[in-house]
């Protein structure tokens, strides 16, 4: 995966190829940085191996959706997708058809918009969804999951069409 310029192979502390040295750390340092940096990061990320299980996931995407990691990593994605993640969503069934028709070909979505539903762990959200396949390193075949929070845009968006609407009125 290629992410500001570094390529990461792998989420756990084992070394990750390709990635520059930093001064004085270790593999398993530099391994622990790359980790919390994604962590940290505004976009919810679900990485998927071969197989289509999860491997890893930030801790926006716990946020987003409102599910443990625990539960996320190891877990099948369709599985997942069909049993807990779909439901949380305004257009269920076509946010999974779409997401697991992508597993099929493991084609790339280019990208699409889904309406996260507010719940006990979740607040709503208008998410900009990209999926795309991984092409090289130790998770080769498998895929990342990325969501973007777009709602302050399509609040935007609804203020412009609703202005847009008394002016074409008046």
């Amino acid at each position: 995966i290629l992410m500001c310029g570094i390529q990461v192979g792998s989420m756990d502390d084992e070394e990750i190829p390709g990635a520059p040295g930093v001064a004085g750390m270790t593999d398993a340092d530099e391994a622990a940085v790359f980790r919390s940096v994604l962590d940290t990061s505004n976009i919810a990320m679900i990485v998927l191996g071969q197989e289509f299980t999860v491997q890893w996931v930030n801790s926006q995407a716990e946020a987003y959706f409102g599910i443990a990691r625990e539960t996320f990593v190891g877990s099948d994605k369709a599985t997942l997708i069909e049993s807990t993640i779909k439901s949380r969503f305004e257009r269920p069934e076509r946010y999974a058809e779409t997401i697991i028709g992508s597993f099929e070909d493991n084609s790339e979505i280019e990208s699409f918009e889904c309406h996260l539903l507010a719940g006990e762990d979740r607040a709503e959200r208008w998410l900009e969804h990209r999926s795309k396949p991984i092409e090289s390193g130790a998770l080769a075949g498998g895929r990342i999951e990325q969501f973007v929070d777009i709602s302050e845009r399509k609040q935007r968006e609804s203020e412009l069409d609703a202005t847009k609407h008394r002016l074409e009125m008046a």
